[in-house]
């Protein structure tokens, strides 16, 4: 396979950093308002969740897709997190302002609550994206998974600090870096974030009309294979259902019945 073919993996790095690039833009654009960076940032997990899961269909559509189904809730979510940085900005600028006792403990306080507050607001935005829920829902159960997640939400804490540590040794990259992270550092953090939301979703969830059609197949054969299947008796010589064993077990068929299993509700609804 030559290196410049099509499906080669050096084709694939180019037309993913192609597609980061013009996620770039589009945030960027879209944002301009101010108002609108809550549904621009939706609209990015939108896509970049589609993304890594080898599920995207046009990036510029489906970011446009994504920016009008999140548009008034992400800029809801984005009001409420613009007032929670509105303050923190205050504080810091009072605390270096102004002397008082114990101006160090302040300090380090609000810096753990700035890292708190920015471990949950890298829940947010990708949450909206992929599930349905009110705004203060979506607040809630990020925060929920925030400290159910903690390591997880301790590594996207440090895949956002990357870009300060580059502008560090190599300050030269500040013409480019802030422009080309705006998508980068969202595709690094979606690559953990799927594994995050996975535990999460029903098994049975599917985000692919291609895939939904076969599973609906699948659910129509298991239903009348179900029905088709002999009572089991029981020890006492009863007719009863099978138990979790023979539930397992394939039918005739050759296909195994599986038990779906719900979402955990005090987590997504």
């Amino acid at each position: 396979m030559s290196i410049f073919g099509y499906s080669s993996p050096f084709a694939k790095f180019v037309n993913r950093l192609v597609d980061v690039i013009v996620l770039s833009l589009l945030t960027l654009l879209c944002s301009l308002p101010i108002i609108t960076i809550g549904a621009s940032f939706s609209a990015l997990y939108y896509v970049l969740l589609k993304m890594v899961r080898n599920q995207d269909s046009g990036v510029v559509w489906s970011f446009f897709k994504g920016f009008r189904e999140n548009f008034w809730k992400g800029t809801a979510l984005w009001m409420i997190m613009s007032v929670v940085i509105g303050i923190l900005g205050m504080d810091f600028f009072l605390l270096s302002n102004i002397a008082m006792d114990y101006g160090d403990l302040v300090r380090i306080l609000l810096v753990l609550i700035s890292a708190f507050v920015i471990m949950v607001g890298n829940y947010i935005f990708p949450m909206q994206a992929q599930f349905e829920n009110s705004v203060f829902g979506t607040i809630k159960k990020a925060f929920i998974v925030c400290f159910m997640n903690l390591p997880r939400s301790i590594i996207l804490l440090l895949i956002m600090g990357t870009p300060i540590v580059i502008l560090l040794f190599f300050p030269e990259t500040v013409y480019f870096l802030p422009v080309f992270c705006v998508a980068a550092i969202p595709y690094l953090k979606s690559e953990i974030l799927i594994r995050v939301f996975e535990q999460y979703m029903p098994k049975t969830e599917v985000r692919d009309p291609d895939e939904e059609y076969v599973n609906r197949k699948k659910d129509a054969w298991r239903d009348v294979a179900s029905k088709m299947r002999p009572p089991v008796a029981s020890a006492t010589g009863e007719a009863g259902t099978p138990d979790s064993e023979d539930i397992m077990s394939p039918d005739s068929s050759g296909e195994e019945h599986v038990a779906n299993k719900e979402p955990d509700p005090g987590v997504v609804e």
